[in-house]
């Protein structure tokens, strides 16, 4: 398990980047692959990185958190407040570290220990990438198992190159962690991104509570029924 604990300015800080971890190869955390089709040990490996890992490390250094009126930071994901088709593991583990910090931010504050949660959306990132060629997570699977989910496999590179097409520039989330670990007044949560030309924070804040689940759910399954345009970078 990998977390810096930095110590600067009088604050101890523990910064969890769960996202950037991986396990063994071909299941990174961020592997895609319907829940039915998700092989259990693997799904236990991706909760045991992005949450018992964060849950752990958090554990060990609490202590002196408490000592220096130190700080947390998270990173999450935008997977943590909506769920892409075939990312319900991973989903599922950032939905997981949703809790774990609201429950540590509102358990710690007697003792005036700042958390912080990032929640990224599509960010500039080699995880991706672990995800293709000989590590395709479907190229297993059997002609019946992959006959089930043809229209996500079918389109699957094609909409990993389009997300990296329209990937935010990292340097948003080293900004939101500067933020987060150095601000008098650190956020609670950082948001972070874009989502079809609107900002990931107002989709969030906005637009996500006005529609109906039903709704969010026609506009997933219609995002899976073509392949997707990536528009070339000038």
């Amino acid at each position: 398990m990998r977390a810096a604990c930095l110590s600067f300015s009088g604050f101890f800080i523990i910064f969890n980047p769960s996202q950037s971890l991986s396990i063994s190869p071909p299941f990174p955390p961020g592997i895609a692959l319907p829940l039915e089709l998700f092989p259990l040990d693997k799904f236990r490996k991706v909760m045991e990185v992005n949450v018992m890992g964060v849950l752990a490390v958090s554990q060990a250094f609490i202590p002196r958190l408490r000592k220096d009126q130190g700080r947390i930071v998270n990173v999450g994901s935008a997977a943590g407040f909506t769920v892409p088709p075939g990312y319900g593991a991973y989903s599922s583990s950032k939905f997981a570290l949703e809790a774990v910090s609201d429950a540590f931010r509102i358990e710690l504050r007697p003792w005036n220990i700042s958390v912080s949660l990032l929640e990224p959306g599509t960010i500039e990132s080699e995880i991706r990438r672990k995800n293709l060629g000989d590590d395709l997570p479907f190229k297993d699977l059997s002609d019946e198992a992959y006959g089930l989910y043809r229209q996500f496999f079918d389109y699957y590179e094609a909409r990993l190159n389009a997300m990296e097409r329209n990937a935010g520039s990292a340097q948003l989330t080293t900004d939101a962690i500067v933020h987060a670990l150095t601000s008098v007044t650190p956020q609670s949560r950082y948001v972070i991104g874009s989502h079809q030309g609107l900002s990931l924070k107002s989709f969030r804040t906005f637009v996500m509570p006005l529609l109906p689940d039903h709704v969010q759910d026609w506009g997933k399954i219609k995002a899976l029924q073509k392949a997707p345009v990536a528009v070339p970078k000038e």
